[in-house]
């Protein structure tokens, strides 16, 4: 159900995207206080190239704590220079930041987005160290369903039994602390999200053998593997209810977090730390993220 529609938006925002990042890359690159490193080859870890993007900070002494940036898109669309925004604020205060790349519908479901950023986290492993980063103090920014796909690979870290049930391996790192900025924690609900996600993204059933029965957020196995989590979201984000539930959930289960919501202003829209890099509660946004991670430094 719904995987021509999908399919159709998916290759129509791709195409119309290229060209809007294309532009917004230039304009960031007119600045000298960032270095820009493009296209930086990894193997997912089915072994499929992709690359990825690293920001790398500019008379900062190495070496620089790591922050890896997560887009969003539903995993239906999306593209890792959604992050150049959030990624320069980022270098510009002295962190290395790494936008990795991963697939979405429809070439791959969950599974291949969630092998795709535990490759680009193994290949950190192996490099970062050569771009003045310091593999010891890595930590994660996810937005929307980045966050969903990011938590099982950063659950594979710490969990043989998720690693071997989605075909990967432990990328080799540690998370020390994560962001999840307006969060998709919940594709499969009874609503439309759900009817959209179920069979395309995600399996129907998330049951039974194989990675379709770790495919939840709330999953003991899964839960004792976050990092500490920092959660984002606002009034204006479609998917707060998501970012509020899981807020309560973690609290229950004496998980370390901590919530920043917004409550007024419907014009702080969805993942807008991210996609609305300049504006003011953005930027305030952005520093409690990094203030997030110097706190589990």
């Amino acid at each position: 159900m719904f995987h021509r529609t999908l399919t159709k938006l998916s290759y129509s925002w791709q195409e119309k995207y290229v060209k809007g990042m294309d532009e917004t890359a230039a304009y960031y690159t007119q600045f000298d206080d960032v270095e820009y490193l493009w296209d930086v080859p990894f193997l997912s870890q089915d072994k499929t190239p992709l690359a990825m993007d690293l920001f790398r900070p500019v008379g900062r002494k190495e070496p620089y704590p790591v922050v890896l940036a997560v887009h969003g898109g539903g995993l239906i669309m999306g593209d890792r220079r959604m992050e150049m925004g959030l990624c320069r604020h980022f270098a510009r205060e002295g962190f290395l930041a790494a936008s990795i790349e991963y697939r979405v519908f429809p070439d791959v479901d969950v599974r291949g987005a969630v092998l795709d950023l535990a490759g680009g986290m193994e290949e950190i492993g192996r490099v970062v160290s050569s771009y003045g980063g310091d593999p010891e103090r890595i930590f994660l920014s996810a937005e929307s369903a980045g966050v969903y796909a990011s938590l099982f690979s950063v659950a594979m870290i710490r969990s043989e039994r998720i690693a071997e049930a989605f075909g990967g391996k432990d990328p080799g790192i540690r998370i020390r602390a994560m962001a999840a900025l307006s969060g998709m924690f919940y594709p499969a609900r009874k609503d439309f999200l759900g009817m959209l996600m179920k069979g395309n993204t995600i399996p129907k059933k998330r049951d039974g053998e194989g990675y379709a029965g770790f495919l939840d957020a709330e999953l003991e196995e899964v839960v004792c593997t976050l990092p500490p989590m920092l959660l984002v979201s606002s009034r204006g984000d479609f998917l707060r209810k998501h970012t509020l539930r899981y807020a309560d959930f973690l609290k229950e289960q004496k998980k370390e977090y901590r919530l920043i919501y917004y409550d007024e202003g419907k014009h702080l829209m969805h993942a807008f730390p991210s996609l609305a890099p300049e504006l003011p509660e953005s930027v305030a946004a952005d520093r409690m993220i990094l203030q997030w991670f110097m706190e589990h430094d």
